[in-house]
């Protein structure tokens, strides 16, 4: 009878003890999730630096096309195209496209007279603008301009854009460009910024031939959509063209304050 009686308990105890081990094995408490974001989406997680958003919230960063895309002429990478110094635009229009580090619009039938050297971190797969330079001030109108739209700016805010430059020939017909005109334009229309339209902008001097150079460009946001504009000047007494390329990622673009 003291043996009947003890069983049921010794069962119950074995019972509870399998039940507390399989709680504790099956049971776990779960940890934070750390990352989880896109970094290419353009949003950020961590917004404790910006008043404007509330704690857990998403802030969404400034956005710029990146240049890299389909080879050739006429092409233009997405979020990139061609607009026209003015209108209605000549029929000499210069010629722009995308190219890569050994030939212009990629074509094997045109190669850069010097090999581009690679950009450092860049992949060497990467494409970018091609410009042919407007040869002198005479043929202002046969410009052809590389457009992007600056999107998820703020009103307020200043903003760099790192711009990678090289000037390049196919030919020694041609000669290397001088000059980049880069522009910031609150007016997003078919023409190159003018007038009370351009926020910022300058004509950027490159000495260097042949090889890349780093260039900035500041301006404070007025909208939160504006436009990039570049364009190319020969600036030689020769006047003839050349191209100048220009490569930018989706990081190029930072907030300042």
């Amino acid at each position: 009878m003291s043996l009947v009686q003890k069983l049921p308990i010794g069962l119950g105890l074995a019972c509870m003890m399998m039940l507390s081990s399989c709680l504790k094995e099956d049971v776990q408490t779960p940890e934070p999730q750390v990352g989880g974001v896109n970094e290419s989406s353009g949003l950020r997680g961590d917004v404790s630096a910006d008043p404007n958003v509330p704690p857990g919230g998403w802030q969404v960063l400034p956005q710029i096309p990146a240049t890299s895309g389909l080879l050739g002429l006429g092409v233009y990478a997405p979020g990139w195209r061609k607009i026209h110094k003015e209108l209605p635009a000549s029929p000499q229009v210069l010629p722009s496209g995308t190219s890569n580090f050994k030939y212009l619009w990629g074509s094997l039938n045109s190669p850069w007279t010097k090999k581009l050297p690679l950009i450092p971190e860049i992949p060497s797969t990467a494409s970018f603008i091609t410009l042919a330079a407007v040869p002198d001030n005479e043929h202002w109108a046969d410009a052809a301009v590389a457009e992007a739209r600056l999107r998820y700016l703020k009103p307020g805010k200043k903003y760099v854009i790192n711009v990678f430059v090289a000037s390049s020939i196919t030919s020694e017909s041609e000669a290397y460009p001088r000059y980049l005109w880069m522009k910031v334009s609150k007016c997003i229309s078919n023409t190159l910024a003018q007038g009370t339209c351009a926020v910022a902008g300058a004509a950027v001097l490159i000495k260097e031939q042949g090889t890349w150079v780093k260039e900035e460009i500041y301006f404070d946001a007025t909208d939160t959509e504006m436009a990039l504009d570049l364009l190319a000047y020969a600036g030689n007494a020769q006047g003839k063209t050349g191209y100048f390329n220009i490569y930018i990622d989706k990081s190029s673009i930072k907030q300042l304050n």
